[in-house]
């Protein structure tokens, strides 16, 4: 790692000069639309609260359709190429499948529900159905013993069903039915779980199967016939828990991955080939849910429920023509998982051009967890080589050190001319310099801090490592310093992280460990139980301690919107006068939902500002999810909490949702007030966490000394500053 690190020094140099003006020569990582798809919205009428597609029936697709404000369910054939639908009111929700004659096939369940709410499935009914949704005939289902509810179905060519049932043990099984209903027995899964029936193109049905001891990472695909199965080889292939659904011409199947990119599965015999045919991201999909059906010429209906907003909306997907494809410019944005509210706002954005798009990269490996150490490297090593994209998401990365060799442009002269400053944060924006430049920047962000009843904590943010320690020990003996359910394990991030900047000189490459103050740091530890301890019991908010019983004498709020303040001081703290006092020397802080920083050898940018002015304009500040960087969007949600007189909050003590009502003029001068005194945002440095974590778990485990721990601390942090030289 430290060769590493030493090497991406010396190529990143390849980026710095002095005393010259630079030619900009341009992104180096290569990007193309292959695999995207272009698409037109397909507009429905009323407002939609929820779209289920289920088939396709000819040119048309057939949808389980909800409005908001109307009771009930419709079925809905919708033929997405001109817009006209049909819709059939259903008497009641219940699995809808098609069947090989064309018609349909609704199950009606009657469930009881005891005091309990444990279920029992009292019967069920299958409603055939004409191809227009009128009803033809109802037959009684037989039901496995033990029934408690049903699951997924579907029907092969020959009529036949296969129906999932969940029974007492909560475990799914799978009964097989002849064309007439009749029951042909139960399929054996052995410990396997049913996570999808679909019907191939073919008109084989195929069960996805998920095993609960891997967590989901083990798959199995069986071909059904009957009561017997075949197993189908998916080693090569991208299945996963997301979605399977029925494909179109030589695709058997279509596969839902990571991101919802689709696969098309041709399966020969009982071996698979993979093929990518949408890349989600890449033809402007960025949902939090999404549905998709295949017509038979293989353009896709796509049903998404975008991640800022609350209702559906849908879309008819094709592939782009190349001639379409030659006529876009292209920027490049490449990270490592990088966040859905950045991906959001690439495909908003892009969706409204026609003659440039924002192609990501996400360099993200799938057995890689947080903090995606290989993942960093293998971004790094595309770096090493010269390989660097227009605009490079800097979260988990190692943001001093690229900043320090003048990878970055410089976006405050740029930022100054294309806002105005008194409708901003700019306190936000400040908070993000490094070197006297704003080099990275982000858009939206929630307030991380630690707050307190103000008569214990008094009403400073922002104390000093050694007025924070004189506070901490100050408190009654039988009060704990944060809640009982926080372990020592969490005490680098509750802590040591936030204070980095107290310790480490980023832009002379020196640190200060073996210090009073960081012994004092250490210190607080002594109050954190292990997490060793916490795991003995079954720990619950409720018996522990913490500020609502008066407890605890602080707990860590992280706010993403006005009536979360409203709520830690109506529910948590029972109305008393609270403080956020921050973190010890930091204050309170900034935690961006995601940054970029603009290549500044890049020929784009002024392509990449005409999508940062939309990210600063008033139409995508008022759609994030958490708290926006305009004081308009701002006031907008302050004024939304003190409108809300019906809110309600989820209170921790009772484990019941309570009436919390609306935020007063208090609260929200106060917030404001928090919001515009925050001077730092969270930054941490993958190397130094990582050097912490070692020394501080041994100090925390009793293996050293806090002196030992702070000595091994510096020697490694100095030896890791020197290299970044």
């Amino acid at each position: 790692m430290k060769k590493g690190m030493a090497c991406l020094t010396a190529a990143v140099l390849l980026f710095s000069f002095t005393g010259c003006r630079r030619e900009k020569t341009g992104a180096t990582l290569a990007v193309n639309l292959d695999h995207s798809y272009t698409s037109q919205q397909v507009e429905l009428d009323g407002d939609v609260s929820f779209i289920s597609p289920l088939f396709a029936v000819g040119t048309e697709v057939a949808l389980d359709v909800s409005y908001q404000g109307k009771s009930g369910e419709e079925l809905l054939f919708l033929d997405p190429e001109t817009g006209e639908s049909r819709s059939y009111p259903l008497e009641v929700s219940g699995l809808i499948l098609p069947l090989p004659d064309g018609k349909l096939l609704q199950f009606r369940q009657d469930i009881a529900v005891d005091k309990n709410w444990n279920t029992t499935l009292n019967s069920c009914a299958a409603v055939k159905m004409s191809a227009d949704g009128k009803e033809e005939e109802i037959i009684s289902v037989e039901l496995p013993e033990d029934c408690q509810s049903m699951g997924d179905g579907a029907a092969d060519a020959d009529g036949r069903l296969y129906l999932t049932y969940y029974g007492n043990d909560s475990v799914s099984h799978l009964f097989a039915y002849d064309s007439d209903l009749q029951q042909m027995g139960e399929i054996d899964l052995g410990s396997w779980e049913i996570y999808r029936l679909t019907r191939g193109a073919s008109g084989a049905v195929y069960a996805a199967l998920w095993a609960p001891a891997s967590g989901g990472d083990a798959i199995r695909l069986l071909r059904l016939d009957g009561t017997e199965t075949e197993e189908i080889d998916t080693e090569e292939t991208s299945f996963s828990m997301f979605g399977l659904e029925t494909g179109y011409g030589d695709y058997e199947l279509l596969l839902l991955g990571r991101h919802f990119d689709v696969y098309g599965i041709q399966i020969n015999g009982t071996q698979t080939e993979e093929e990518l045919l949408m890349d989600a991201i890449g033809s402007d999909f960025s949902s939090s849910s999404m549905g998709v059906t295949a017509l038979p010429d293989g353009r896709l209906f796509i049903a998404e429920q975008p991640l800022s907003e609350d209702q559906w909306n849908c879309y008819l997907a094709r592939e782009r023509t190349q001639e379409e494809k030659d006529n876009i410019r292209l920027i490049s944005l490449a990270g490592v998982a990088l966040d859905d509210e950045l991906i959001d706002a690439v495909s908003h954005f892009n969706r409204s051009q026609s003659e440039v798009r924002i192609v990501t990269v996400d360099y993200a490996q799938p057995d890689d967890p947080y903090p995606y150490p290989a993942s960093v490297e293998a971004f790094q090593k595309d770096l090493l080589s010269g390989v660097v994209p227009d605009v490079i998401c800097t979260d988990d990365l190692p943001f001093p050190e690229l900043a320090s060799k003048g990878l970055f442009e410089d976006l405050r002269p740029r930022l100054e001319k294309e806002i105005d400053p008194d409708d901003h944060l700019m306190n936000f924006f400040d908070s993000m310099e490094y070197s006297g430049k704003l080099q990275q920047i982000g858009f939206s962000y929630f307030l991380d801090t630690f707050t307190g009843r103000t008569e214990r904590v008094g009403t400073e943010t922002g104390l000093s490592v050694a007025d924070f320690t004189a506070m901490a020990q100050d408190r009654p003996e039988d009060m704990t310093l944060l809640e009982s359910g926080a372990p020592a394990d969490n005490f680098l991030y509750y802590f040591v992280q936030p204070a980095e900047s107290s310790f480490i000189d980023w832009e002379q490459g020196t640190c200060s460990f073996q210090t009073p103050e960081f012994a004092q740091l250490l210190s607080l530890s002594a109050s954190m139980p292990s997490l060793a301890v916490l795991e003995q019991g079954t720990y619950s908010y409720a018996d522990g301690t913490n500020v609502e019983s008066d407890t605890a004498l602080l707990q860590r709020s992280y706010i993403s919107s006005p009536i979360d303040w409203h709520d830690i001081h109506a529910v948590q703290f029972k109305g008393d006068d609270v403080t956020a006092v921050g973190y010890p020397s930091a204050g309170n802080l900034f935690d961006p939902d995601f940054t970029i920083s603009v290549n500044a050898m890049s020929k784009e940018q002024d392509l990449i500002w005409k999508w940062m002015d939309y990210m600063l304009s008033d139409e995508y500040q008022q759609g994030v999810t958490s708290l926006p960087v305009s004081r308009e969007a701002l006031a907008e949600q302050i004024e939304a909490a003190k409108q809300d007189s019906t809110h309600r909050a989820w209170d921790m003590l009772t484990q019941n949702e309570v009436l919390s009502g609306a935020a007063t003029d208090a609260e929200m001068t106060q917030f404001m007030e928090m919001l515009e005194h925050t001077t730092a945002s969270r930054y941490s440095d993958l190397h130094i966490d990582e050097i912490l974590n070692e020394e501080l778990g041994m100090y925390l485990a009793g293996d050293q000394t806090a002196e030992q721990a702070a000595e091994k601390i510096q020697s490694r942090a100095e030896l890791y500053l020197s290299e970044r030289k």
